[in-house]
């Protein structure tokens, strides 16, 4: 759909007034405006399912829609002339309306940017290196339409026919990989075949429309992570139930999320190839298939700190200090079932904290007494240094970067700087790269570690330098360098 485009139609509130409106698709700035001779309630609520009827034939719904705006227009009060401006999360265009709270969708399709990067299918589709054993076959096959003479050098381009990249059955339901090819029949302008490789989520049981949408962003999630960056989304469907073929299938515009017609940096604009992206089907589906059924199995329990991790792979995502607050922050929000039920301590310093408690037990109670009871009684609880420091270790990763232990710690006496007031180790402030190396560190060992933990061998990945990891891994040692440095600077000062 152009961007430039605007649909119109009548729509049919909640209330069950159909009122004229304009409808534009376009990302972010989609908007609906509605116009009637009547007031419209200045509640969000009154908008947030709205079904319309366009003039080019298709029915539209349109949910979670706000309010953005509401005038009246007129100079004699008999004869004012109302319209409201509305933001809709989603428009869903097609042959059917969605209804707002059943569970009516029974498939989820979508293409990636990046998908090739993934599902890799070399040889999919290629040319005849020898066409001769194929004259035959060629001559045979046109004889039926028309007579046309083969010469010498005839091309003969082809699809294998093998439509499946990859099907994982996972809790969320079967997530297929696979081509969807298109092709002209040719003329003098030649001939063409296009493809495109699509991901199709199919729910053991119908979901609702916000249902849907869960098990989508999860997914878009994992393979984001994947990729390193964030994806686009271009045709995106779903499938109602119990609607004829030709109805059943209705295009989903997404407001919020990346907008592929936005322009892109070249960075982002640069195609990956599967040496890239963390896990690709280049050399067979199996690690691909184990790592997203245990992504997606333990995304119950891991959710909240891999939603928090999501925003590093933004394409507008810059280094600030909420950003390094919030990744060591998704070390504590991991479940308990992550770490170890109690830490370990040293028999000497169990005994300091047990007579620590009798002395402080005993005096009168205060605020000041209670903290420090408190924090004895914690010494037994993982801090957040001890949390990172089991990810790391438990997963292997400190046996591939050295020091990366001191420079986590270190990443969390930053984040203690910014959100308790501690004093800093130094002035990250003026050194501001350090907090950026911190930043990558923590958001490094989290998702790494978690990769580990659900079966991606870190060992065999190729490490290519467009994904995030990659880069990270490449300027380590540099990194580290100056880090050192900068700790031992420190170290003279005092």
């Amino acid at each position: 759909m152009n961007s430039t485009d605007y649909l119109t139609g009548t729509f049919r509130l909640i209330d069950g007034r159909e009122v004229f409106g304009s409808l534009h698709v376009c990302g972010k700035d989609s908007n609906l405006t509605i116009f009637d001779d009547a007031e419209f309630y200045p509640v969000s609520e009154s908008y947030a399912y709205i079904e319309g009827k366009l003039h080019d034939g298709r029915l539209a719904t349109l949910l979670q829609c706000i309010l953005v705006s509401a005038k009246s227009r007129g100079t004699d009060s008999d004869r004012l002339r109302h319209s409201a401006k509305l933001f809709p999360h989603y428009v869903a265009l097609g042959f059917s309306h969605i209804p707002q709270s059943e569970h009516c969708i029974s498939k989820i399709s979508f293409a990636m940017r990046d998908a090739s990067a993934i599902f890799y299918d070399f040889g999919a589709f290629s040319t005849v290196l020898d066409p001769k054993p194929f004259v035959p076959l060629l001559q045979n096959d046109i004889a039926k339409f028309r007579q046309v003479d083969i010469g010498e050098r005839p091309i003969i381009s082809y699809f294998t026919g093998k439509f499946d990249i990859a099907v994982v059955e996972t809790v969320l339901g079967e997530v297929r990989a696979h081509h969807r090819p298109s092709f002209s029949m040719g003329d003098l302008r030649g001939v063409q075949i296009d493809n495109e490789v699509m991901v199709t989520l199919t729910p053991s049981d119908p979901l609702t429309f916000q249902e849907g949408i869960n098990r989508l962003s999860v997914l878009l999630r994992f393979f984001e992570l994947i990729l390193g960056r964030e994806q686009p989304l271009a045709n995106l469907n779903v499938m109602l139930c119990g609607q004829p073929q030709n109805y059943s299938t209705i295009e989903i515009h997404r407001s919020l999320s990346p907008y592929s017609g936005d322009p892109v940096d070249s960075k982002e604009s640069r195609s990956l190839a599967p040496s890239d992206v963390l896990v690709s089907v280049v050399d067979g589906a199996e690690e691909y298939s184990t790592v997203l059924m245990n992504y997606l199995d333990s995304d119950n329990e891991r959710h909240d700190s891999r939603k928090r991790l999501r925003g590093a792979f933004k394409s507008d995502r810059k280094y600030t200090i909420d950003r390094v607050v919030a990744a060591a922050n998704v070390f504590d929000i991991l479940p308990k079932s992550a770490y170890p039920v109690k830490a370990e301590i040293s028999n000497e310093l169990a005994t300091a904290a047990a007579k620590a408690r009798e002395l402080f037990k005993a005096l009168p109670d205060s605020i000041e007494r209670n903290s420090i009871l408190d924090a004895i009684g914690r010494i037994y609880n993982f801090s957040l240094k001890h949390k990172i420091k089991h990810r790391v270790t438990s997963t292997g990763l400190d046996k591939h970067f050295p020091q990366l232990i001191k420079v986590l710690e270190e990443a969390v006496n930053c984040r203690n700087h910014y959100v308790h007031g501690s004093p800093g180790r130094v002035d990250y402030s003026a050194n501001f790269a350090l907090v950026i190396f911190l930043t990558d560190s923590l958001e490094f060992s989290f998702a790494v570690s978690d990769l580990i933990d659900i079966g991606w061998d870190f060992t065999h990945w190729k490490k290519g330098y467009s994904h995030p990891f990659g880069a990270f891994i490449a300027g380590y040692q540099e990194q580290l360098t100056h880090f050192n440095e900068l700790m031992s600077h420190r170290h003279k000062k005092k």
